[in-house]
């Protein structure tokens, strides 16, 4: 996020193969002031930031499908590609009363984090933006998930946790 140009991951995997574990993990790394979670991105949202606001920050969505594919995308492509989005809005001039077109511009770069289970979703214009990082869903894989899941309820595990929660603060 801190580079000219960050880059973005798009996590493709079936459900509870681990994305939103991912998503998790490399958040705590990340310190709060510098991500922008969402659940949705409606189609105008990201213009009405102010100039700075999203500067090398990560930008982080749940899922692919809470973005607006149309306009919210757009503008999420344009400010991981240009590093800058720009706007033009309309608006009434009050010492004249007349209509004129104000413009805006939200400066980048910026680094985007999502996650799908449905590959289709993903156009061509998008997917070139992003890395795309699949799961391996093997019989091994899931067994290595169960192990890691037992390890945690265990006292070792539980220390693991406590040393890691250290380390990361």
């Amino acid at each position: 996020r801190k580079f000219q140009h960050p880059v973005s991951v798009l996590s493709v995997a079936n459900s509870a193969a681990g994305k939103s574990f991912a998503q998790e993990t490399i958040l705590s790394l990340v310190p709060d002031d510098e991500v922008l979670s969402f659940t949705r991105l409606s189609p105008m949202s990201l213009s009405h930031f102010g100039r700075n606001d999203l500067r090398h920050r990560l930008i982080n969505i749940d899922e692919l499908s809470g973005i607006d594919p149309v306009e919210a995308m757009y503008q999420l492509r344009s400010l991981i590609s240009r590093g800058v989005l720009t706007a033009g809005f309309t608006s009434i001039d009050r010492q004249t009363g007349k209509m004129e077109t104000l413009h805006k511009e939200v400066l980048g770069p910026v680094s985007v984090m999502t996650s799908t289970t449905h590959e289709e979703l993903i156009d061509d214009e998008t997917r070139s933006r992003f890395l795309i990082l699949t799961t391996p869903e093997t019989r091994e894989q899931t067994g290595r998930v169960l192990s890691s899941m037992v390890f945690g309820h265990t006292r070792e595990g539980i220390l693991h946790q406590r040393e890691r929660e250290r380390i990361t603060r």
